[in-house]
């Protein structure tokens, strides 16, 4: 589970970086480091456990909904809390 982690984590931060700095505007948003590493460490953490429910076998859509909910929750309460 940490290789796909790691290997999913490595393969999303280029992506996420320069979608950010496509949608961005503003020059502190744009380059942020921070967000993408926070954004391709939980498409990891997505991705290994969308593995561990295979191995379990319990990989169906409505995990896989749940597992997309949670992850956005945690989004919006780590965005809500560097807003302060």
């Amino acid at each position: 589970l940490s290789g796909v982690f790691l290997a999913s984590n490595a393969m999303v931060l280029p992506l996420v970086y320069v979608w950010g700095i496509r949608r961005y505007h503003n020059r502190a948003q744009r380059f942020d480091v921070r967000r993408s590493h926070r954004q391709a460490t939980e498409a990891g953490i997505f991705c290994s456990l969308c593995v561990l429910l295979a191995a379990m076998n319990i990989f169906e859509p409505v995990t896989v909904l749940l597992l997309i909910a949670i992850l956005v929750l945690s989004e919006m309460v780590i965005l809500s809390l560097q807003a302060k």
